[in-house]
């Protein structure tokens, strides 16, 4: 689009002016409050509707009218922007009178970023020139955009309120911050898995798929309790040892008391003596009865006599006594004799050794089963130590792709909506990948103009206030960058003296 001329009547401070441009556009110039910047002010009105209301109105007049002509690609337009106390009007139409519909949008559509002031921008600190750009290119992240954006990942709790580009920034940084994190774990599942795969190919030696675990278990099982059984009979059979010892001992003592008892049996009085004793008691009794005179004596004899029997009796009765001790003696020694002819008896050297072996062969069969067991569940761990490597793998993989679509697709998304200045990454402040602050003075002053153009790629045309901003070097120097390439400037300088308009012709 290329501006030809602008009509103004009771804009501000301007009541009626008629202003042709130049191929290369114009520059208003003049002292301060001589209508510069209502000038510029008029134009942005006509084409953007930023200084509309009823106070833009010129004192004293009830209605104000900006009229500007441009020719386009397709063809010359006429758009004049009204304003009254009740608000504002726009007409686009064509050299035919034709009026266009939606004028607002058609224009937007030409003018894209026409609001971007480079000098503005190259004069402002990184803080404010990122504001700038942010200005230029409004843009809001939706629900929506998030959902489609992040796929099956849940969505942040992140507020939407302020710049889309922000709000990606805050969005792209969280699951970048996931994905270094999921890097991390993937590469710890990585380490875990490659020791256990080196605990694995250690045991390798010990697999034995073709082991029956069952029927080695059983047989060990078996050989223990055999084992067990030998033991314990060899116990009894000791401890069966001890106690016979204990036993024959005391069969010897009993025996010893049996013999003691029939030796004390051998002293038995005679039956004919014991007959004697009576008879020789009875004939004493007669003297007794016969000898009166011989009482005293004979009584006297009598109780000897029946003392001595008394003493006989008894000793009876104690041989009777150690006669029968003594064959229970006898008998107890013999009972003892047959017990410990019963008793368990020693297990024989060849069964517990054949035991054994066979005990040892088991518990090495259930060695080699153990070893074999091992080597499975290194082999188990080091396959669910690959799967899960494979799986933290696949999960920073997938948040790597995020972190690409948030930092590659989602910014040109919202550039697009945004009519966001190509090649233009907020987050660096660069052009191009070409950082700003590693650029020289004039180079920066380059890079602002050129930043500019790119924010109004089709409407071709730069506005700035302010030119007196740059020394009379840089200034020459601007508007050469500014009108290259068929570009128009419309700009505003201080100088002494009433308002003027100086067209650039190129």
């Amino acid at each position: 689009m290329r501006a030809r001329k602008i009509a103004i009547k009771n804009y501000r401070g301007i009541e009626d002016a008629e202003i042709p441009i130049g191929p290369g556009g114009v520059i208003a110039k003049g002292r301060c409050e001589s209508g510069k910047t209502s000038f510029l002010d008029a134009f942005r009105a006509a084409l953007v509707a930023t200084g509309v209301q009823p106070s833009d109105i010129h004192a004293g007049a009830d209605k104000a009218e900006i009229l500007v002509e441009v020719e386009t690609l397709r063809s010359a337009l006429r758009i004049r922007r009204g304003i009254t106390r009740n608000g504002h009007s726009l007409v686009v139409s064509d050299e035919d009178g034709f009026k266009l519909d939606s004028p607002q949008t058609r224009l937007r559509e030409m003018l894209g970023g026409a609001g971007f002031d480079p000098i503005d921008f190259f004069l402002a600190k990184d803080a404010e020139r990122r504001r700038i750009i942010l200005d230029a290119t409004p843009v809001r992240v939706t629900p929506e955009d998030l959902t489609r954006w992040l796929g099956d990942e849940p969505v942040p709790l992140i507020s939407l309120d302020g710049h889309g580009l922000d709000v990606l920034s805050k969005v792209r940084k969280v699951f970048y911050d996931r994905r270094t994190e999921a890097n991390k774990a993937a590469k710890t599942a990585k380490e875990e898995a490659a020791r256990a795969e080196e605990v694995a190919a250690a045991r390798a030696p010990d697999r034995n798929d073709s082991l029956d675990a069952e029927a080695i278990e059983v047989e060990a099982e078996r050989a223990r309790v055999a084992v067990l059984d030998v033991e314990a009979r060899q116990r009894a059979a000791a401890k069966a040892r001890a106690a016979s010892g204990e036993a024959r001992a005391r069969i010897d003592a009993i025996r010893k008391e049996a013999a003691d008892h029939a030796d004390a049996a051998q002293i038995r009085p005679s039956d004919d003596t014991v007959q004697v004793a009576k008879d020789e008691a009875r004939e004493w009794a007669a003297r007794i009865s016969r000898l009166r005179a011989e009482l005293a004596a004979a009584e006297e004899a009598e109780k000897s006599a029946n003392a001595h029997r008394d003493r006989l009796i008894e000793d009876v009765e104690a041989a009777k006594f150690h006669q029968r001790e003594s064959e229970a003696a006898t008998r107890r020694a013999a009972e003892l004799e047959a017990a410990i002819a019963s008793a368990a008896p020693d297990v024989p050297a060849e069964e517990a050794e054949s035991a054994r072996a066979a005990s040892a062969a088991a518990e090495a069969a259930i060695g080699k089963l153990d070893r074999a067991r091992g080597e499975r569940e290194a082999r188990g761990e080091a396959e669910a130590r690959r799967a899960a490597a494979r799986a933290a793998q696949d999960s920073a993989a997938a948040l790597d792709r995020l972190v690409g679509v948030l930092t590659n697709e989602a910014p040109r998304e919202l550039a697009t909506r945004g009519n966001a200045i190509p090649g233009f990454d907020v987050e660096t402040m660069s052009l191009d990948g070409v950082p700003l602050n590693s650029l020289s003075g004039g180079q920066k002053l380059e890079f602002a103009v050129k930043l500019a153009k790119r924010a109004n790629p089709e409407a071709r045309i730069l506005i700035v206030d302010g030119l007196e901003r740059l020394d009379p070097e840089r200034m020459e120097h601007f508007v050469e960058l500014a009108t290259a390439d068929q570009w128009q400037l419309i700009g505003s300088r201080v100088e002494a003296g009433e308002i003027q308009f100086e067209v650039i012709e190129r």
